[in-house]
Parts: C-alpha cells; sequence; structure tokens
C-alpha cells in the first residue's frame, strides 16, 4: 500500500492549473530602511540547533534501554509483591498512576529515540525537480504566497510582519506576494496593505476561526508553496532559501521551522545580586554557585516560553517517522497537498460540528495544525512527508504574563484533546505505526493530568493516616525505585542535550489543573473556543489560576507539618524509613508547584522591547 502511495505524483491530482506568479521588488521607498531585527536589538541571537554526536546518540541509547529494563523490574515487582492487600483502595490508584507514568516515558523514549537528521537540499534542487520545457520557454517561476494572519493585533506588528516578508531573499527563479489576511475586516489594515503594496483579503464571517481564515486565502491564491505567519511572525531573510530545496522531494508536504520568541526576559545575574546584597561573601557564594550549576540568572523565561526541547529534540525526532507536525506560524505548505485534503475521507468523517458541511484544506479547528497535519500523514493515496528544520528562520512575541500563557496553553491542551478523543485520528487507516505512536506521545502528554493529579497528593493520604499503599516501603522500595528513576533521568538529560527538559516536564505537572479542565470540557463536547494570545503584558492578578498549586503546595507542606510532630510524639506508628521517604516525595511535589507559582507572581524590572507603533517611516511605500 505504502508504495502504490509514494509511486503517485502528488502534482498531477488535482490539476491546479499554470502560475504565473507575482514579483515583488525589494524595499525601495526614499527612507524606507528595513528594521532590524527585534533580537539584535536586544544583542539576541537565535541558539544554534542541537545536534548529538555519534558517542552521544549511543550513550542516550543505552541508557535508556538501562532505564526500560529497571523501570519493568520496579513495575513488576509493584504489582506482584509490593501492594497492600489491606488498603487496596489507596494502593490500586497509586500503582496505575506510576504504571501510566511509566507508559508515558516509555512512548517519549520512542519518540526521541532517532537523532532526526534529514539531508539539505539547496533551493536549486526544487527548480531543477519541477524543470518543465514549457513552463521554461515561457519564463514561468516558482511562486510563493506569503499569508499574514490577523485578527485584532496592533498595525504595527503586522507592518513589521510585512516588512520582514518583503525583504526575503529570493532564489534564483522564485517570486513571492505577501497577502494579509485580516478577519477583522479593519479599514485601517487595508490602508496598511495598500502603503506596502500587498494583497488584502478579508471575510464577512470569522467562520473556522485561524482555519477558515487560510481556506478563504487558499481559494483566491494560486502559488505553488504556501508560507503561514501570524501577525507577529518576523520571517528572516533566509527563510526561503533554506526551506524549498526540501520540495525537491514531491512528497514533501510541509517543512516546520523553529519558533523563537526575541522578547523572552533574560533576567539577572545570580552573582550580581549576591554581591549588591551580600558584599562581604555574596562573591565567594556567586562563584560557588557558578562552579557547581553554572551561570543562574533571575528571573529568565519565566513563563517557560523558550521552545527549543520541543522544536529541536521533540518534534525533530520524528522526522525520520514523518510525523514532525505543523505548528502553524514559520512554516511553508506544498499547494498540492494542501488541496488533496479536499478529498480526504478523513476530513469528510471529523468536519466539526459547528461547521457542518464545510470541508477544506485546513479543517475547522482551533488545533487546525496538526489537525491538518494528521489528515495529509493519513492520505490513503499519497505518502506525505514532512520536515522539521532545525534552525531558526523566524522570530515572534511570547506571552509576558501567565493568563496570556494560559490562553495559549489551553488552546493547545483543549485542542489535541479534542482531536485524540473526539475525531478518531489514531485509527485512520492511511497512518504508519509509527505516526500513530508519534501522535499518541503527543496526545498522552495532556492526559497524564490523570495520573499526576494522584502522583501529587499520593503522600499526603500516609502522611495523615500512617497507612502504606506499599507493603514494603522502605529499603526495599528504594532499590527497585532508585535505578529506575535514576537510568530515566541520565537517559533523558542526555536526549536532549541539557537543553532543559526537566523544568520542561516540572511546569507540565504544574499544568495538571489547566489540562484537566481542558480534559473535562472536551469529555462533556463543548468547543474549545480561538482565542488571540494577547502580545502585551497583563497587569491582572493571577491568584485564581494557581490556586490548583497552591493547594498541591499547601496539603503536602501541611501534611509534613503534622506528620513528624505525630511520629515524635507516638500518636501515629510510621517506619522511619518509610517516613524519610514519603517526605522526600511530599517536598517534590512541593517544589514542582514554585515555577508555576514564580511566574504567577512575577514582575519584569522593565519592560522588555516592543516595536514601536505602526507610523509611514516604518517603509511604508507611496
Amino acid at each position: 500500500m505504502d508504495s502504490d502511495r509514494a509511486r503517485l505524483d502528488p502534482h498531477e491530482e488535482p490539476s491546479l492549473g499554470d502560475t504565473a506568479g507575482l514579483a515583488v521588488p525589494g524595499l525601495t521607498a526614499a527612507g524606507a530602511l528595513p528594521a532590524p531585527l527585534a533580537g539584535k536589538e536586544e544583542a539576541l541571537r537565535p541558539p544554534t540547533p542541537l545536534v548529538l554526536s555519534a558517542w552521544q546518540q549511543t550513550l542516550w541509547h543505552g541508557l535508556a534501554v538501562l532505564s526500560t529494563f529497571f523501570m519493568l523490574r520496579y513495575l513488576w515487582w509493584r504489582w506482584t509483591e509490593s501492594l497492600n492487600l489491606e488498603a487496596l483502595w489507596y494502593a490500586l490508584p497509586l500503582v496505575a498512576a506510576e504504571t501510566s507514568a511509566a507508559l508515558g516515558l516509555f512512548v517519549y523514549f520512542y519518540a526521541l529515540w532517532d537523532h532526526g537528521d534529514l539531508d539539505w537540499s539547496p533551493p536549486e534542487a526544487l527548480l531543477k525537480s519541477r524543470a518543465k520545457p514549457r513552463a521554461e520557454a515561457a519564463g514561468e517561476a516558482t511562486c510563493v504566497d506569503i499569508y499574514i494572519t490577523t485578527l485584532n493585533e496592533d498595525l504595527d506588528l503586522v507592518a513589521l510582519s510585512v516588512q520582514d516578508a518583503l525583504a526575503l531573499r529570493l532564489p534564483r527563479g522564485v517570486t513571492s506576494r505577501v497577502y494579509i489576511l485580516d478577519d477583522g475586516a479593519r479599514a485601517d489594515m487595508a490602508d496598511l496593505a495598500r502603503r506596502w503594496g500587498v494583497a488584502y483579503l478579508s471575510r464577512n464571517t470569522n467562520e473556522g476561526y485561524k482555519a477558515g481564515n487560510l481556506s478563504n486565502a487558499l481559494g483566491q491564491t494560486q502559488g505553488d508553496f504556501i508560507v503561514i505567519c501570524d501577525a507577529d511572525t518576523r520571517l528572516l531573510p533566509e527563510f526561503l532559501e533554506e526551506t524549498l530545496g526540501y520540495f525537491a522531494d514531491p512528497l514533501v508536504a510541509w517543512v516546520q521551522t523553529p519558533h523563537w520568541f526575541y522578547d523572552i526576559p533574560q533576567g539577572r545575574e545570580l552573582g550580581l545580586e549576591l554581591r549588591r546584597r551580600l558584599p562581604l561573601v555574596g562573591g565567594l557564594l556567586a562563584r560557588a554557585l557558578a562552579w557547581i550549576w553554572g551561570p543562574v540568572r533571575l528571573g529568565r523565561d519565566p513563563m517557560v516560553n523558550d521552545n527549543r526541547l520541543f522544536f529541536e529534540v521533540i518534534q525533530k525526532r520524528r522526522n525520520g517517522a514523518m510525523a514532525s507536525f505543523c505548528c502553524g506560524a514559520g512554516s511553508i505548505h506544498r499547494r498540492a497537498a494542501l488541496m488533496r485534503n479536499l478529498g480526504n475521507p478523513l476530513c469528510r468523517q471529523t468536519v466539526t460540528r459547528d461547521h457542518k458541511g464545510a470541508v477544506t484544506a485546513f479543517n475547522y479547528h482551533v488545533s487546525e495544525d496538526i489537525f491538518t497535519s494528521i489528515r495529509l500523514h493519513a492520505d490513503p493515496v499519497v505518502a506525505w512527508k514532512s520536515v522539521l528544520h532545525s534552525r531558526v528562520l523566524s522570530q515572534q512575541l511570547s506571552p509576558q504574563d501567565l493568563g496570556s500563557r494560559f490562553i495559549q496553553l489551553f488552546k493547545y491542551a483543549g485542542g489535541s484533546l479534542d482531536i485524540c478523543l473526539n475525531r478518531g485520528v489514531l485509527f485512520a487507516k492511511g497512518l504508519s505505526l509509527k505516526q500513530r505512536l508519534m501522535y499518541f506521545s503527543t496526545f498522552f502528554g495532556y492526559l497524564s493530568c490523570l495520573h499526576t493529579l494522584v502522583l501529587l497528593f499520593a503522600p499526603v493520604v500516609y502522611l495523615l493516616t500512617g497507612i502504606s499503599p506499599v507493603a514494603n516501603l522502605g529499603g526495599i522500595y528504594l532499590l527497585y525505585f532508585a535505578p529506575a528513576v535514576l537510568f530515566s533521568e541520565l537517559a533523558l538529560l542526555v536526549a536532549c542535550g541539557g537543553i532543559g527538559d526537566w523544568k520542561a516536564r516540572a511546569w507540565n505537572v504544574s499544568l495538571f489543573a489547566l489540562h484537566l479542565r481542558a480534559l473535562l470540557r472536551v469529555l462533556r463536547r463543548k468547543p474549545i473556543r480561538f482565542e488571540v494570545t494577547p502580545k502585551q503584558r497583563q497587569e491582572a492578578g493571577f491568584t485564581a489560576l494557581v490556586w490548583p498549586n497552591w493547594l498541591v503546595v499547601g496539603a503536602n507542606v501541611l501534611a509534613l507539618a503534622l506528620a513528624w510532630p505525630a511520629f515524635i510524639l507516638g500518636w501515629i506508628d510510621y517506619r522511619p524509613s518509610a517516613l524519610v521517604l514519603v517526605s522526600f516525595f511530599a517536598v517534590t511535589n512541593a517544589a514542582l508547584m514554585l515555577p508555576m507559582l514564580y511566574a504567577a507572581y512575577w514582575r519584569p524590572q522593565e519592560e522588555a522591547h516592543r516595536p514601536t507603533p505602526y507610523s509611514g517611516r516604518l517603509g511604508a511605500r507611496s
């Protein structure tokens, strides 16, 4: 079946007709100097992509195998020898939660196994693969349409995105045209488009959210390739030079590039703070900490916006299975692949309830990017491929407060869970086993809130009652548990190249309440509404968002405060080794909540850079 899919030329069906393309000249208006990348104004540069050496890859594989062995050994012991049969109401939920967490770890290991490196080709390779005598005689070129989607964002953001889109370096034989897709239908946005000499498209309704906006534009444009940008996506000049070459393979449907936020707070050096507050010993303490932990900065990226782990590790490692998915902004798509989606059976089976009968290239869904990716990967005829190009080729603005971050994360969680639980996509016939496992790994990350809830409060029950869910809680428990956890942590440290796996996992644990809320909404079949993530910092209080985190901290700390006096006074008959071990778990659970609580009350010392308000001086053409 796969071989039959691979032999089909995706350019033949459906017929898209001839594309003339429209070249867009560079910025030539008087005084229209290209605005520097905002990141450069803060002396920031995108990080270089993570590449594991051969010995690191071998070490990671060895540690993963050892971790899997010791984890299975631990689970076997837990299920067969350690259950407290007199307290199954407590013991069974806990061991089930541990098993679920281990399943997530195994799937995560599988998703990270491959190095994910793909061969890169220059854009000339695409031009050679598309060469046609008639086209050459007619002087036809490969045309790229650049979509900049907007709803209610400030004009200054869109103007900067337009400016950088017009400044892209075009490979020989490639033309481009920029479109502002305005779902706000604003007169001033139409005027901005006219000033810049770019196309402007709007709709009478906002049906289908961003997906509807993109689908509307797709039906009115003719480019061979589509670049998707959000209102604040500023493409780097080499974007097309580094992505078009992948499309020399006629089965490549899209190329995704990493999201990089140039406005992430960089914080302040801990050493400087210690020297200022502790003149006598601060310097010595700072040097000692730097020697042990390396440079430490306070207030850096409190919202955990850094996406390196997601793009350079998780997404990149999916390349080998052809399961890296589109993440919206910063991606480029083959029009022929999107147009084939109009006849994809999976699409017709999963039309959203709010838009019955609407079968479009982009599914009308709050998570249209991953949904469209699954539909293409599940094409029953063409074995479409996807690519994660690991070098940063665009920059964006990040959520600057917890409320904005929650809006973004709730969309991700709710949309993904809806696709998983209500759309049946994991059972789509066209997906390979590898692709199913990769997508399952993504969805399981949100479902993990169920076992996280059990694990966070399990120590509290023991500390308050003295009832153990484990019959041999103590030294024997550590003999099984410690190797499993130790080798798991070492394996992930090497696999992720030390770029923040622990911090990301801790943040995911802290989001258990948000993920539970999204899960309950999806199970009740309530729609997940699309909300634009605010681009400016909101000053409202966020205590209401983190009360579940305070509950976890309070419950574990209170249980500790009651358990130890009860042990000392002999009120509850704890085993000393068990009490120490469970106390460690309680402290760990409370500590995992601290990054989220810190983010809720964090205030910047000084406002991060924001682009200047839009005006004609930004280079609008007369």
